[in-house]
């Protein structure tokens, strides 16, 4: 697979607070690693997912809301086509999501084999979910737990410095 970079990808998501004084940081006295958290009430908490190749192809993101039910007036209305939606009680990625995520991202991306790295979330992984990337030939990578902030490629070179740009703002 080295050779072929348009068949490894790379998902990650992050929480977004549309409501930046609502965002905080969580550290102690003269800590340098420092953890960011946004809280909100409502639809202020959403999570974003992206999903990149190798080769740099990005798909289009998934957004889940924190709802019971999609309004279609919190679709954007010139989104990128194949923009993914989803609700969810918490407003984070669950099995269910997850598992029709993954159907979309095999129906767009027809190379196979597929290698697909997540992270640690136990929502990523579901018996349903491993027997549909093994039909559709997508290997799925997950990262140790506590590792991604240094492993994972999207949290290094797309949300990590998007978050920091939000600190910064």
């Amino acid at each position: 697979m080295t050779d072929k970079p348009n068949q490894i990808y790379n998902l990650d998501e992050m929480g977004v607070c549309p409501d930046p004084t609502r965002a905080r940081v969580i550290a102690g006295n003269k800590q340098t690693g420092v953890h960011r958290t946004d809280q909100g009430s409502g639809r202020d908490n959403t999570t974003v997912m992206g999903c990149v190749s190798a080769a740099g192809k990005c798909l289009p993101p998934l957004f889940i809301f924190k709802a019971v039910n999609l309004w279609s007036t919190w679709k954007g209305e010139e989104d990128i086509p194949g923009t993914f939606y989803a609700v969810s009680e918490s407003g984070f990625i669950n099995t269910d999501i997850f598992f029709d995520w993954i159907n979309h991202f095999s129906r767009q991306v027809q190379e196979r084999p597929l290698v697909l790295i997540v992270d640690g979330y136990v929502s990523h992984l579901s018996c349903k979910t491993v027997v549909f990337a093994k039909q559709q030939q997508i290997t799925i990578i997950k990262l140790p737990s506590h590792t991604t902030d240094l492993l994972q490629p999207l949290d290094r070179s797309c949300f990590g410095p998007f978050k920091t740009y939000c600190d910064a703002s």
